[in-house]
């Protein structure tokens, strides 16, 4: 496909499925978003975060896309992002070929974006955040997917470290 027929697909994308569900997010609240890149191997995943007035938060939606050239991946994510009510912050997983969106994604937006490097240093500072948020219902309603239930059970402890284990599974 040429980049002209590749952008008008991804403007149709976002035109019919993603702006109706942006549509539905309450614009008085907070916006964030995850993104794990990904192109062939695996797929590129994003979680997108609206957090309520009692500072609960909320999943209305998760992408996932499967071998989506990279620059069509920059521009739906930019739309998505744009559209967004409050945008606040972004986090990117930066490792390898992740790091080209993350710095778009930086140039874009500033120091809403950041650039994560998974490390063992990573996983000890920020899981048990979030496995207190799953554990004391500040996080609420994560898609009822089964393969997303099984990537949330998925933690291991590595040298006591609850992190994901760099097993690949078929989900």
């Amino acid at each position: 496909w040429t980049e002209e027929a590749r952008n008008s697909e991804i403007d149709v994308l976002f035109d019919t499925v993603f702006a109706p569900l942006i549509a539905s997010i309450p614009k008085k609240f907070k916006s964030f978003y995850g993104l794990d890149f990904a192109r062939k191997k695996d797929i590129c995943s994003g979680w997108f975060l609206t957090e309520q007035q009692d500072t609960t938060k909320t999943c209305p939606f998760v992408f996932e896309l499967s071998n989506m050239p990279y620059k069509q991946q920059e521009r739906l994510l930019i739309k998505i992002v744009d559209a967004l009510p409050n945008f606040s912050k972004g986090a990117h997983d930066a490792t390898g070929n992740g790091g080209f969106l993350a710095e778009a994604a930086q140039i874009k937006y500033g120091d809403r974006i950041e650039a994560i490097h998974l490390s063992e240093g990573w996983y000890r500072e920020h899981t048990p955040h979030f496995k207190s948020s799953l554990e004391d219902g500040t996080l609420l309603q994560l898609p009822k997917d089964r393969d997303i239930m099984d990537d949330h059970r998925a933690f291991v402890l590595v040298q006591g470290v609850a992190r994901i284990h760099d097993v690949r599974s078929n989900g």
